[in-house]
Parts: C-alpha cells; sequence; structure tokens
C-alpha cells in the first residue's frame, strides 16, 4: 500500500511585520529613535507554516489575508517557501499587521492589529479542514491570533477525524477545558504556562513542575524556555509519563522575533511525520536556535 504523504494543516494568522530597530525598548512614556521600518512577512500562523514547510514537511494554510497589495505580497512570499495557500481566503480590509520592536540585545516588544485574520469563520475552518483531510486523519496546528471560537472549532473538527491537535496558546487568553483536553501538545512560554495555572514560574524545575500539572489537563505538554531550551511531558511513554528538560546551544541572538513559531513549525512537522514528542522537541529547539541568527520572523530566501 502506498505511504500517503505527511502533512500539516496550520490554522492561524498570517500577518506583514513592520519591524524598527531601536537601541533600547522604549519604557512607559518614554520616546526613542530607530531605524527605518521594514515591512517583512508574519504571522504566528504564517510562520509555523514557513517552519513546517522548511522540515520538508507539506504545510497547508488556513487563514485569510486583505484585499490588499500587503495581502498580495504576504500570498506570494509563503508560496515561496513552499507553504499551500489553497485555504487561505481574501476578505475585504486590511490584512493583519504586527508592529515590532528590535532591541539591540534580540529582545523584542510586539503589537499586533488582526485585520483580515479576525474573519476567519469557525464554518471555514470546518470546511477547510474536511477538504484538506479526505486521504488521512489531519495533523493540524493552531495558534491564537484567529478568533477563538474558530480555533475551538478546528479543535472539535481535528478529534472527529481523529487526527492530532496541536496548539501553540499564544498570545495567551482563556480557553475551554474542552479544548485544553485536545491538545497534544499544547505549547506555552513561561508567561503563557502561568497564565493557565496562575503560578509565576521562574526557573527551569518550576517549568518542570508546571508541565506535569498541564498534563492533567492536556494530552502531553512543552513548555519552551528560551536560551533554556524546552520541557516536555509525554504521557504516551508505556504507564507513566516521561518529563524531560531538553537544553538549547548558546548563541548569540540578532532578533528573537519568530524563534517560536520556528520551535513549533519543526517540532510539529517531526510529529506528523511519526517522531516521539521528545525527538521533536528536540529538531524544534535546533529549528528555534537558528532563528535567532537572523533578522525578522521568517528566514532570508537564498
Amino acid at each position: 500500500m502506498m505511504a500517503l504523504q505527511k502533512s500539516v494543516i496550520v490554522v492561524g494568522s498570517i500577518n506583514v511585520d513592520c519591524t524598527v530597530s531601536v537601541s533600547n525598548l522604549p519604557k512607559p512614556g518614554e520616546t526613542v529613535h530607530g531605524t527605518d521600518a521594514f515591512y517583512l512577512p508574519g504571522g504566528k500562523g504564517g510562520n509555523q507554516a514557513v517552519s513546517v514547510a522548511a522540515a520538508d514537511t507539506k504545510a497547508v494554510m488556513i487563514s485569510a489575508v486583505g484585499n490588499d497589495s500587503y495581502g498580495k505580497q504576504a500570498l506570494d512570499s509563503l508560496k515561496g517557501y513552499g507553504v499551500d495557500t489553497a485555504g487561505v481566503l481574501e476578505k475585504d480590509g486590511a490584512t493583519g499587521t504586527a508592529f515590532i520592536f528590535v532591541e539591540g540585545s534580540g529582545e523584542n516588544l510586539i503589537v499586533v492589529t488582526p485585520g483580515a485574520n479576525s474573519l476567519v469563520s469557525a464554518n471555514d475552518a470546518e470546511r477547510l479542514i474536511k477538504e484538506f483531510a479526505k486521504d488521512a486523519p489531519p495533523t493540524v496546528l493552531a495558534q491564537l491570533e484567529l478568533p477563538i471560537e474558530t480555533v475551538e472549532h478546528a479543535a472539535k473538527v481535528t478529534e472527529e477525524a481523529t487526527g492530532r491537535f496541536i496548539l501553540n496558546l499564544a498570545p495567551a487568553a482563556e480557553i475551554s477545558t474542552k479544548m485544553l483536553a485536545a491538545c497534544d501538545p499544547i505549547v506555552v512560554n513561561e508567561y503563557e504556562a502561568s497564565f493557565i495555572l496562575g503560578r509565576e514560574i521562574a526557573n527551569t524545575h518550576e517549568a518542570l513542575v508546571a508541565a506535569v500539572d498541564l498534563a492533567k489537563r492536556a494530552k502531553s505538554v512543552v513548555i519552551t524556555l528560551g536560551s533554556q531550551g524546552a520541557v516536555y511531558v509525554d504521557s504516551s511513554i508505556g504507564a507513566g509519563n516521561e518529563v524531560r528538560h531538553v537544553e538549547a546551544k548558546k548563541v548569540e541572538a540578532v532578533d528573537t522575533t519568530g524563534a517560536g513559531d520556528a520551535f513549533v513549525g519543526a517540532m510539529t512537522a517531526a510529529l506528523s511525520r511519526g517522531s516521539a514528542l521528545g525527538e521533536a522537541v528536540e529538531i524544534g529547539i535546533l529549528a528555534g536556535t537558528a532563528a535567532v541568527l537572523h533578522f525578522g520572523a521568517q528566514p532570508p530566501r537564498s
């Protein structure tokens, strides 16, 4: 029997990133000078789809852009990276925009306006997931830059199709216990994990404990720790949980924008190809580390 091609359906946002470099991020009420603005492709969904495609896995995007010039540029860019954009809808209005300020250390400050992303409906998600998952149970990756009800419905449709639903809880927001229970894994950073659990996570040990606690609510859990790597809990190993900290290689960051998205996309691609969660996390960390070595949320195309 011929093996079906592995693919990932990304239900997520497409933005244009307006990026400005500054010597230091501004404090409340402070004005700082920056470089000329660069307009680059972005959006957590688009970034993660690019990372999936970079991992030699088919990436199918379900999203929306506006009927403006930025929407066309965003689609052309995604296609250039090898992302299938057949599921991207064109809506009246503006394409989503992220305003990003990057300081010398590589740290950033981001404000997002959703634009067309806010118009992707639950019905859109259901119709397109079913269209792209005719031949096999789908691997669906989502974030929270689309309407919550759309993402919730995507999780429901994925479960009904006996697929695997992966959620990057970014930006942090309240979700239902039912959607949390469907996540395999839920991927969060320290702040997002703290948001769910209602307590601060200050170090790796506390992140491991938090991951174990979250695994009581989700099928599996990954907590990213920036330059410290990630921790995960995989409940599919034998009779108990596999709980582990995976360290990241130390590098000098140029721009941390999109590093988390690179991690999530590469990890999801590995899971879709049958990797265990631990191996997938290791692959994701390599991609996330490489992502901080270039400017912008998506890698430069040669």
